[in-house]
């Protein structure tokens, strides 16, 4: 896993997302989730998922 997150957080160097972000992001996309409740939505957004509340409006 941890060579996953650190290929991902290489793939998007010219971002400022964290690498908790990515390593979450490698773990989402293993048990293919799509939504994900952050107070980061636009990082999670760059790296393809919906926010939640942002996107959705849900809680």
């Amino acid at each position: 896993m941890f060579a996953a997150v650190c290929d991902e957080f290489y793939r998007y160097d010219d971002q400022d997302i964290s690498l908790v972000d990515h390593a979450t992001s490698v773990l989402a996309d293993e048990r293919d989730v799509e939504h994900v409740f952050t107070f980061d939505p636009d990082d999670f957004r760059t790296l393809g998922f919906t926010a939640v509340p942002d996107d959705t409006g849900e809680v």
